[in-house]
């Protein structure tokens, strides 16, 4: 049923839970709000519960706990090495302050 609504096959869906594709879920795993959150989204969907703005806001929440927690920011400096030297990471929200200096440039 997940697969469907995710277009995706359950192979596919299988791969995903047993960590054999997308091998960057340790992000996810660092992060307690992030499970609860998918496991959500994952009821909601196989229950019909929520519409579909509703189940687009909570993916973007994720998106929001990944950046304000950094934890995408050693995947990104192990791919992007240049990267080590930019504090904040560039990738993460804590950049707020920067983003307003260079908006006023």
């Amino acid at each position: 049923m997940v697969a469907e609504l995710m277009v995706l096959t359950p192979a596919a869906i299988t791969q995903y839970l047993n960590a054999t594709r997308g091998d960057n879920t340790k992000v996810i795993e660092g992060s307690k709000k992030i499970r609860e959150l998918i496991t959500d989204i994952a009821r909601d969907m196989v229950q019909g519960d929520s519409p579909p703005d509703m189940l687009l806001l909570k993916m973007c929440m994720i998106c929001q706990i990944v950046r304000t927690e950094g934890l995408m920011c050693e995947l990104h400096m192990q791919a992007m090495p240049g990267l080590r030297s930019v504090q904040p990471c560039a990738c993460s929200l804590r950049l707020v302050g920067t983003l307003e200096v260079l908006g006023s440039s």
